[in-house]
């Protein structure tokens, strides 16, 4: 039961998150539009860039992490599938994250013409940079659970 409350629990605050941020830019669009000096300047370039140098961090992490899992699987007879079909999902998932944050950084100039759906824009920004942190900390769990190899 606890092991079910944690695998979710991250999906759990992701859904509230968004749905908080929305309500937000709904009916308090200026809080999270572009009257807030630092999101007005937060959805651009630079935001590709950080999310770059977390995906770059990540993937090779993940690859990593791949690799010492094949080779552990290799000298223990233990197959792990489960958890390198996890590490592929999450590979996969930042790599799409970072797709829908670059058509977010091209159609914010373009579609983004009031307050509230100045908010929306950043408010899913937000959402993309807490789903790339839950990633990596995931992946850093993974890491740590990783036995070490006993020769």
């Amino acid at each position: 039961m606890i092991l079910q409350i944690k695998k979710a629990l991250p999906w759990l605050i992701l859904v509230i998150l968004t749905l908080g941020l929305l309500t937000i830019s709904k009916f308090y669009p200026s809080v999270l539009s572009d009257q807030n000096e630092f999101l007005a300047g937060f959805l651009d370039t630079d935001f590709l860039s950080v999310l770059g140098f977390m995906i770059s961090i990540s993937l090779a992490s993940a690859v990593n992490i791949h690799f010492k899992l094949i080779e552990y699987t290799e000298r223990s007879g233990r197959s792990l599938p489960s958890t390198i079909a996890a590490i592929k999902k999450s590979s996969i998932s930042l790599v799409l994250a970072f797709i829908f944050a670059l058509f977010l950084v091209i159609l914010k100039p373009v579609l983004a013409c009031s307050p509230t759906s100045q908010g929306f824009f950043n408010s899913f920004a937000i959402v993309v940079l807490y789903f790339n942190i839950s990633v990596m900390y995931d992946l850093l769990l993974t890491a740590l659970k990783i036995p070490p190899f006993i020769k």
